[in-house]
This record gives structure tokens, C-alpha cells and sequence, in this order.
């Protein structure tokens, strides 16, 4: 799988969904807390949402939904490349024009769709979107949903994503020594990254027998990522298998995505999202791990 997957998580830590799908990627957002009196919370998978205008721009031609407030903006960049997030917010339910508005967008600004599935959040209707570029080096996220807000009143929620990709000659060089059937070197780790390390191996290794990590990086002080070679190729069956073994760990089943070639599974426990990412028939897992508490 692409490592490029794997930091997508971790870059937009503070935005993704606590329990989304099937997610987003996801992958939604949060504002900026400390809120003052009256301003209203929006709580989207149990994450906290102010509806706050903030300070950035959209994303190139994308643009913004019409009658929309901007209540995050995130442009992180890492050796991978460059990660944008938008977060939107309006009273009432405009699913319907929104969802079309990011459709037609996306075909606007040339990217062809990955996938469309329906968020799975409680007490929450949307639908979450992914787009690639023609040549693969750019990827565009819409998730749009409806919540109810601290008020009682119904609000439209819409995130959009945006990841523009570095040429990176160091995952060619891993993706030709893995095709050519040569095992990855293990790296070690020490710190906060050991520590999730020997929580997330062990669970792995009950589907695949010995995992080697091969990547991990923390991304500012709520988020980490691994990569982890499999001895064997991944298969569409191991989504449920891994299922499983997080379940029996005490991790909250949260999304179960299973798209054409790739798998996405998102987890909870104790305000920690776990998110597995595969692609079915490489050698590769991307662990993305956020602190939400």
C-alpha cells in the first residue's frame, strides 16, 4: 500500500471522524475549542464541532458551498506531500444540494470518483467522497452529513479534502523490493511510537502470524502512524479477521469499508481512533492512531 495512505491520516489528525462508516478518512473535523457562552456545538461521531468562522481559504477550485461558514481550515505539509482540509457548516438540512454541489466540483476540477459510501455516524445522515487526479499524484475528499447541534436545530456539515503528492523515490525503491520478494528490514522505535507499536503488532500478528514494522512517525502530539509488512499478500477476507482480533483487544468496531482493491477499518476505545488501511494483494498495512481525548 501506498505511504502516502498512511500519512494522510496522521496529517489531518485533528480533523478525522470518530466513528465514520465507514469514514472519511477519512479522515472529519474539529474546530478550535474554548468556545464562549451561545456558541453552538455541533458533536459529529463524538466529535466537537463550534460553529466558529475561522480564518483560511478554500481549496483551489473547489471552492465553498453557497451559504456556508469556513469553521476549520488545516494546510499541513510533510515529506509526502502537501494536506489541506475545509471545514463548512450551515444551519439546516441541505444534504441534498450539498452532496451535488461536491459531485459536480469534483468533475469541474477533473478528478474521476474512487468511491462513495454513507457515513456511519449516530444520529447522522451523509455520504463521503473520494477523487483521484488522471495521474494519481492528487486526491479530493468531500464528507457531508447532517447533525443536530447543541441548540436542538439541524446543521450541514461538509469537510473537504484535499492531498497533493510528492514523487517519492523511497517508496519506489520499497514498492521494487517487495515485488522482487525481498522482506523489508524492521526499524526500531522508541517513546510514545514503541509504546502504540506493542499495542497494535501484537494484534496483527494474530492475522498474519509476524508483522515487520517498516514506517512510524508522529504527527504533532495527537496522532501516529505505522506501516507494517505482512508475510503474506492481504486479502478481502482479512477484513473481518482483523475485525475480530481488534474486537477481542476491546476496541469498539467503528467502520468496515471493503472497495474494489482496498480495505479501511476504523476503530474507538477509551478517545482513541485506530484507523487499518490495506490495499488486497501487497504486503502492506498503514496503522493511523489519533488522540481524541
Amino acid at each position: 500500500m501506498d505511504s502516502r495512505i498512511l500519512y494522510l491520516g496522521i496529517a489531518l489528525a485533528v480533523l478525522v471522524v470518530v466513528g465514520v462508516v465507514y469514514i472519511f478518512s477519512a479522515p472529519l473535523f474539529t474546530a478550535p475549542l474554548g468556545m464562549g457562552p451561545g456558541t453552538v456545538v455541533l458533536d459529529f461521531g463524538g466529535m466537537p464541532i463550534s460553529l466558529r468562522p475561522v480564518q483560511g481559504h478554500d481549496v483551489e477550485c473547489v471552492g465553498a458551498p453557497e451559504g456556508f461558514t469556513m469553521v476549520h481550515f488545516s494546510d499541513d505539509s510533510d515529506e509526502y506531500g502537501t494536506h489541506l482540509t475545509v471545514g463548512y457548516a450551515r444551519e439546516g438540512d441541505y444534504y441534498e444540494t450539498t452532496l451535488s454541489w461536491a459531485r459536480s466540483r469534483a468533475a469541474t476540477c477533473g478528478f474521476s470518483k474512487v468511491e462513495e459510501t454513507s457515513l456511519a455516524v449516530p444520529g447522522t445522515h451523509g455520504t463521503s467522497l473520494h477523487y483521484e487526479s488522471p495521474d494519481g499524484d492528487k486526491e479530493l475528499y468531500f464528507d457531508v452529513g447532517v447533525v443536530k447541534g447543541s441548540d436542538g436545530k439541524e446543521y450541514t456539515v461538509v469537510r473537504v479534502g484535499y492531498d497533493a503528492y510528492y514523487e517519492s523515490t523511497e517508496n519506489q525503491s520499497t514498492d521494487a523490493g517487495e515485488s522482487s520478494g525481498q522482506q523489508p528490514q524492521e526499524i526500531s522505535v522508541s517513546g510514545d511510537l514503541k509504546t502504540w507499536d506493542s499495542k497494535i503488532r501484537p494484534i496483527l500478528n494474530q492475522v498474519y502470524g509476524s508483522v515487520v514494522l517498516t514506517s512510524a512517525t508522529q504527527a504533532m502530539s495527537q496522532g501516529f502512524g505505522f506501516e507494517y509488512y505482512t508475510p503474506r499478500e492481504v486479502t478481502s477476507a482479512d477484513a473481518q479477521a482483523l475485525v475480530d482480533a481488534f474486537v477481542s483487544a476491546g476496541w469498539q468496531q467503528m467502520q468496515v469499508e471493503i472497495s474494489g482493491s482496498q480495505i479501511s477499518l476504523g476503530f474507538l476505545k477509551n478517545n482513541v481512533f485506530l484507523e487499518v488501511d490495506a490495499d488486497v494483494g501487497t504486503h502492506r498495512l498503514s496503522v493511523t492512531v489519533l488522540l481524541t481525548g
